[in-house]
């Protein structure tokens, strides 16, 4: 691909005139000397000593601090923009010194830039912050905005004219015809900003319309893609990468949003329409942690650092293409040091416990010990198990999380499935079935709990959701806050057909992710905007299935003020013009939990995670708090001798015809 560049100069981002001014600050009588002060300490503890005084100086006192330039404009693309700033001491006869280098000068926003010395260097992206000189108790402030801005002109789908910016600028508005129209982002969906890759899909209206305009507008950054069709079915693609998107992400972030327009242009007419805009929003801070999700065309478990968005990596695969020897039901301990997972499918459920960092196996699966759905505790100490296969199992137990050893077994008395521990560690809530034919496939479910008092757990069960007719209700979890929790809710199409594939909790067509206070005081609620329908979705049967938080709640504004949550499901929405409608995906959505704890709909239009594969189907996306990943397991044939544990899932260290000590297949 031919990657070209052009930069546009526009008047507003021309560097403004450099204002010098003095921030004064007032002193204590004799409380301000060169001689008598205290040394200022810097932001690592080293000493910054204070400029010895000239012969003029000996008998002045410094009254203020200046800086110079009070304020700084910057516009940036390819290449970096500096600024020198000069920090000067203020003597009360007028006279000043330079003391940038003995001053502290500290950037409020460090992702703005770096400052060494006096000299400031922009990052790849647009904003703004406040400059600050400390220095003898003193202070001196500037502005810094630093505009981003880039013209890319894409030309591998054919060649683009060198006019083009001209093209676009003079070809009249023809409003007759339509516009391009974004099918992908969705309108106001909620991104982290680390999320540095984005595809932008389009309709482009009227078959004439050749050439392409697609234009980003942060609040400090502008960035415009010349480009003809990249056919994606019934459309076009446009793939904006860190050094784009990324970039205006950065600038958007914990800010306002983003606008999103494509225009398009009739070569042979010489007309352009223009599409109607889009709005995103970037909220301040990364999601954190990682993510561990089962790939059914790998059959394997693969992980994520979602903090560093490294590419998916295949964590555990199946020993072989059985449907026994499924591994996708998975549970993560909070310090990500433990796996639990059943093994075997439905009717089956063999409990095996992994430790990650290794990829050892922990507890062998057994015919002795069955469990289908895994919770651990906050402290990673223990983790909560069902069955739930068994017409006479109707047990919650607690398990030993090094062992897997039971260490207190409640029975509630009817069918239960789905487990989740609270945050608070205090609270287990679980799908209550009035009947199920396995634990992944519950039949008219609600959602219910049971509370631990003092050292064991009552079989006191409360109604948190109360079973209906003709609705199931399953796959309940706590949200990082634990203030409230989601599940997912399905309907039947009539209330005698509950045994059916379209409500029995299994990837039902017409699940929702809704959302119920911990306490049950308001009714619960449905996630509008993150289960309606995108602009190429052909009918509501979405399939959103098996919501999953990650761990932390984080800052959305700048200002510090609100909080977002982030929750990931699996959907059988379609991927913007991707033809992939049988496919599960793994999308995800900020919550605002101040919206969900007054009952509104707190949640935001979903995305795609984009690192997954999306020629196949990705399900069940568990997180953990950080991806631990030394040291690793020993594979097939390695020497293991002196290692207990040290072979991963499915082998054991015997002897072989050596006699030595290796990983061999557990047979």
């Amino acid at each position: 691909m031919f990657l070209g560049v052009l930069w546009r100069l526009r008047s507003h981002k021309a560097q403004s005139a450099m204002v010098t001014s003095i921030v004064t600050v007032s002193c204590a009588l004799g409380a301000c000397t060169d001689s008598s002060l205290p040394v200022d300490q810097g932001e690592e503890g080293d000493a910054i000593q204070p400029v010895e005084p000239g012969p003029s100086l000996t008998d002045s006192t410094v009254v203020a601090l200046s800086i110079q330039p009070e304020m700084v404009e910057l516009t940036i693309g390819d290449d970096t923009a500096e600024q020198i700033f000069v920090v000067e001491a203020v003597y009360s006869d007028q006279s000043r010194r330079d003391v940038t280098s003995s001053v502290r000068l500290i950037l409020d926003d460090p992702s703005l830039g770096t400052m060494q010395g006096g000299r400031f260097a922009a990052n790849a992206g647009g904003g703004r912050t406040t400059l600050r000189a400390v220095w003898l108790g003193m202070e001196a402030e500037a502005t810094i905005k630093v505009f981003f801005s880039k013209t890319v002109v894409i030309d591998e789908n054919g060649a683009i004219p060198t006019t083009v910016s001209n093209i676009f600028e003079e070809a009249p508005i023809d409003r007759t015809q339509e516009g391009p129209l974004v099918v992908y982002p969705l309108e106001g969906t909620l991104f982290p900003p680390n999320l540095e890759q984005m595809e932008v899909h389009f309709r482009p209206g009227a078959s004439s319309q050749t050439l392409f305009r697609l234009v980003l507008n942060g609040p400090d950054a502008e960035v415009e893609v010349f480009t003809r069709c990249e056919s994606l079915n019934t459309g076009c693609k446009v793939t904006l990468d860190t050094s784009l998107w990324g970039a205006v992400a950065r600038s958007a972030a914990g800010r306002t949003p983003i606008t999103l327009r494509v225009v398009s242009v009739d070569e042979d007419d010489s007309s352009r329409s223009v599409g109607v805009p889009i709005t995103v929003e970037v909220s301040q801070t990364p999601v954190e942690g990682a993510l561990y999700y089962w790939s059914t065309s790998e059959r394997a478990i693969k992980r994520v650092d979602f903090g560093e968005l490294s590419e998916p990596e295949t964590f555990m695969a199946s020993r072989t293409e059985a449907t026994s020897d499924c591994v996708g039901c998975h549970a993560l301990s909070p310090d990500g040091r433990r796996l639990t997972m059943s093994l075997g499918g439905q009717g089956v459920g063999y409990l095996a416990i992994v430790d990650v960092g290794s990829r050892s196996t922990i507890l062998h699966p057994s015919e002795d010990t069955q469990e289908q759905f895994q919770s651990w505790a906050p402290d990673s100490s223990r983790f909560v198990a069902v069955h739930g296969d068994e017409d006479n199992d109707t047990s919650i137990r607690i398990r030993n999380g090094e062992t897997g050893g039971i260490m207190q077994e409640i029975d509630i008395q009817t069918d239960v499935t789905h487990v989740d521990w609270s945050p608070a560690g205090d609270r287990l809530v679980f799908t209550k079935a009035s009947r199920s034919s396995t634990a992944q496939r519950p039949v008219r479910g609600g959602i219910a709990y049971i509370e631990r008092e003092r050292e064991t757990w009552s079989n006191r069960v409360t109604d948190l959701v109360p079973a209906e007719d003709g609705i199931n209700q399953y796959t309940p979890t706590y949200a990082p806050g634990g203030e409230f929790l989601l599940y997912g809710r399905s309907a039947c199409s009539s209330v005698e057909d509950i045994d059916g594939d379209e409500c029995d909790g299994d990837s039902d067509p017409s699940s929702q992710i809704w959302a119920v206070d911990k306490d049950g005081l308001r009714p619960p609620i449905s996630l509008t905007r993150l289960n309606e329908r995108g602009p190429t979705d052909d009918s509501d049967q979405l399939a959103n299935t098996f919501p999953r938080w990650a761990p932390f709640v984080d800052a959305r504004y700048r200002t510090g003020q609100g909080q977002v949550m982030w929750v990931t499901f699996s959907s059988q929405r379609r991927f913007g013009l991707s033809d992939r409608r049988d496919n599960r995906l793994l999308w995800m959505a900020a919550i605002d939990p101040a919206a969900i704890l007054r009952g509104e709909d707190g949640s935001f239009a979903p995305f795609v995670l984009p690192f997954q594969d999306m020629s196949t189907s990705n399900h069940l996306a568990q997180w953990t708090q950080k991806l631990v990943t030394e040291p690793r397991c020993m594979e097939r044939g390695e020497i293991c001798e002196g290692q207990i544990n040290a072979c991963c899932l499915g082998l054991v260290c015997e002897s072989n015809t050596s006699e030595e000590l290796v990983c061999v297949r557990d047979l």
